[in-house]
């Protein structure tokens, strides 16, 4: 079963435009912002809001 899910989720990562399988989301902003300020990646809420 581990190995469905890492070819999933290789797959989601190498072909982007692809859909999402059934059961998984796209990360929400907020996740996204707080795993950047987690690895140190300075960003702005301001820049990021406008690109929504």
């Amino acid at each position: 079963a581990e190995e469905v899910v890492d070819k999933v989720v290789k797959e989601a990562i190498t072909k982007p435009w692809l859909p999402l399988p059934i059961g998984l989301k796209p990360p929400s902003m907020d996740s996204v912002l707080d795993e950047l300020t987690k690895q140190g990646i300075p960003y702005s809420k301001s820049k990021a809001s406008k690109h929504c």
